[in-house]
């Protein structure tokens, strides 16, 4: 299995631990559970084209108080 095949789900845990400001979301992540970016520093969220995203849960933003900015590069 690729790499870039084995992340699907981003989770609260993940973003608080990294300390992360910005993130460009992998085409791979097809799931992004409840709260995943509540109470993060992040100012920044990005997801690129071809992205596989197809759910986003409850509250997955809350309380993002630097969260400026959300990049969503998607044709229709």
């Amino acid at each position: 299995m690729k790499k870039q095949n084995m992340l699907k789900t981003l989770l609260f845990t993940t973003l608080l631990t990294l300390g992360l400001t910005n993130i460009e979301i992998p085409n791979s992540v097809t799931t992004i559970g409840d709260n995943a970016f509540g109470g993060t520093y992040l100012k920044e969220v990005s997801f690129p084209a071809g992205s596989a995203l197809n759910f986003v849960g409850n509250e997955a933003f809350k309380s993002c108080r630097q969260l400026k900015k959300v990049d969503f590069y998607i044709y229709v």
